[in-house]
């Protein structure tokens, strides 16, 4: 039986995705509001297919474009999606990269940091359920082996209350100029950074204190957490 040919970014909105020297190697997508084609149980974003010039894995959407910037800021902010770095590069934050996916890995992370002169990397993940689970799998799995193998300075941020980078810029471009965005973003990014290691730390307390775990005494996890209090953690 045949099937009809269906364009694969039909109703979609396309964006070119670039290697670092500029050259087009694959597309990304997004559908667009209300389509005709599809019904049901389809993916909101669709990129080319793998291919010997398109491993999701190794690119970083917008580097081409950011990579003079994170020269120039000696840092390099990592975001999860296309809308993310548009509009930030949009009203002047150009030192911003995003993964083509929620997942980065560790070629992605110090191929970013490689344009920073002290190997400084954000990871500005978006902030719901989704974006924590990763930060968070990132902090205790993956960074620890590439932060020392590759003497990185990586640090954890968020935009909250905001999901992420584009609803920030939609959010605040309602009140400030780009000059005011620019400028709290940066107060944002700055009060809300924390170095990996306490990202991870995070983690691991709370693993430890999961409702119902036992301590070493048989005790619940409310006497750990008032071990903690008492001798002043900050668990953030």
């Amino acid at each position: 039986k045949s099937f009809p040919k269906r364009d694969r970014f039909a109703e979609r909105l396309v964006l070119p995705i670039r290697d670092p020297a500029g050259q087009t190697v694959g597309f990304g997508s997004r559908l667009l509001p209300q389509p005709t084609i599809y019904k049901k149980n389809v993916p909101k974003y669709v990129n080319s297919p793998v291919s010997s010039v398109f491993a999701k894995s190794r690119l970083l959407f917008g580097l081409d474009q950011a990579a003079p910037f994170i020269r120039q800021h000696d840092e390099a902010i990592i975001v999860e999606g296309y809308f993310d770095v548009l509009t930030l590069h949009d009203c002047g934050i150009r030192n911003v990269v995003a993964a083509l996916g929620v997942t980065l890995t560790r070629f992605q992370i110090e191929h970013a940091a490689r344009y920073s002169e002290s190997r400084a990397v954000i990871l500005l993940l978006d902030s719901d359920s989704a974006g924590n689970a990763a930060t968070d799998k990132l902090c205790a799995s993956l960074l620890p082996n590439l932060v020392q193998d590759a003497g990185l300075d990586v640090s954890v941020s968020h935009l909250k209350p905001f999901k992420d980078a584009a609803d920030f810029v939609q959010s605040i471009r309602k009140h400030q100029d780009d000059a005011g965005l620019r400028s709290l973003f940066a107060q944002t990014i700055l009060a809300n950074k924390i170095p990996w290691e306490q990202r991870r730390d995070k983690v691991l307390l709370g693993d430890l204190f999961k409702p119902g775990a036992p301590n070493e005494n048989g005790d619940q996890d409310v006497q750990r957490q008032r071990e903690v209090d008492n001798n002043s953690i900050v668990v953030i």
